[in-house]
């Protein structure tokens, strides 16, 4: 059996978890789905998870939202966004890295992705996904891009209709997932309409306060020991 993207599959199981079936992906998500994948040890992972929530409502938060994302789909519930964001070097990254290893490889350019993507990028990766998490770090990277239009582009869930080059239209794609994302700045602001605000969970680190204590530490951890708490 064959299927186009990950998550929930009728009287199959979840992708990629289930077995006797094959993903397959477009070549530029062959590197997003290898990197979904058990590293190292269970225990140790448990061990540096457990510490990085007595460290602050914002990890606990961040880790919450990875563990939720298969929660949308069953409870037919609206995709949402939660953006922590901050000055650059208090733990933001690493607190993504802990949510995106839940699932698999938390190093950039692995199963951490960032926002320096065209929207029908976006809106690709996210249909790939389907259910899993999506994790997008450094907002600053989106340059000009308009965040509102990411914010309602993510969370409703579908693409848009486009018509094909040879007559009809592509099939719309669709997902159901929670997005993470980190910053320096707020995703979105109350000038930008409730229509966006309600869609967003901002988590403001305007401090210099870490996060984490000894971060690199548990950076080190993290990329050693993954992906078996998805399963």
């Amino acid at each position: 059996c064959c299927t186009s993207h990950l998550g929930y599959h009728d009287r199959i199981g979840f992708v990629p978890y289930a077995e006797g079936i094959q993903v397959a992906s477009q070549q530029s998500y062959d590197k997003l789905f290898a990197s979904i994948h058990e590293k190292g040890n269970f225990y140790e992972w448990l061990q540096t998870a457990l510490y990085c929530r007595t460290q602050s409502v914002a990890v606990r938060i961040m880790l919450a939202t990875a563990f939720a994302s298969p929660l949308i789909n069953i409870l037919q519930v609206l995709s949402f966004i939660v953006h922590l964001w901050g000055p650059t070097g208090t733990g933001k990254s690493v607190s993504l890295a802990l949510a995106a290893s839940v699932y698999g490889n938390p190093d950039h350019d692995q199963y951490v992705l960032n926002h320096n993507a065209t929207l029908v990028a976006m809106e690709r990766t996210a249909a790939f996904l389907y259910d899993l998490p999506y994790c997008l770090d450094e907002l600053q990277l989106a340059k000009d891009k308009d965040t509102r239009d990411m914010i309602y582009l993510l969370t409703q869930g579908s693409g848009r209709s486009r018509g094909h080059k040879t007559g009809g239209t592509d099939p719309v794609l669709h997902w159901r997932n929670c997005i993470l994302s980190t910053g320096e700045s707020p995703i979105a602001s109350v000038e930008a309409g409730s229509g966006t605000v309600n869609r967003v969970i901002n988590i403001a680190r305007p401090t210099n306060e870490d996060l984490i204590d000894n971060p690199s530490a548990v950076i080190q951890s993290l990329l050693h020991n993954y992906g078996h708490a998805g399963k």
